[in-house]
């Protein structure tokens, strides 16, 4: 019997999964459709890179300021690179190429979030949630 390809793995901002992990500590509805999807063809990682690199939830809102990640007056942007940085490591270990992160995330939003940045300067793709 042929053995059956095992599925390549995704990354995914564990908050999309509708766990409270985000910064105020309430869920965002699970993101079932796009879930469903990845899962049919994809071994899902769900990772905060925020719970990761040890900051609490609930916690402060980060908000970039002058490049700098504050929450509360306090900078913070090591921490968050910290986090950032062990998504990596993940992503390396595991052989990540895409990572779905949630839009206005100071770490996972596509865009402008310091996780996503770092990934994608490792050319791993990096999509809305």
């Amino acid at each position: 019997m042929p053995e059956t390809p095992s599925k390549s793995a995704v990354m995914v901002a564990k908050c999309l999964s509708g766990a409270a992990c985000r910064y105020h500590g309430c869920a965002v509805p699970p993101r079932r459709v796009l879930l469903a999807r990845l899962s049919a063809s994809h071994h899902i990682i769900f990772f905060c890179p925020e719970e990761a690199s040890g900051l609490p939830t609930p916690r402060p809102p980060s908000r970039w300021r002058e490049g700098r990640l504050m929450a509360a007056g306090i900078d913070v942007t090591a921490t968050f690179q910290h986090g950032a940085e062990l998504a990596l490591a993940l992503a390396k270990q595991n052989g990540i190429k895409k990572f779905y992160g949630l839009r206005w995330s100071p770490s996972c939003d596509p865009r402008t979030g310091m996780t996503s940045r770092l990934l994608r300067r490792h050319r791993i793709k990096c999509f809305y949630g």
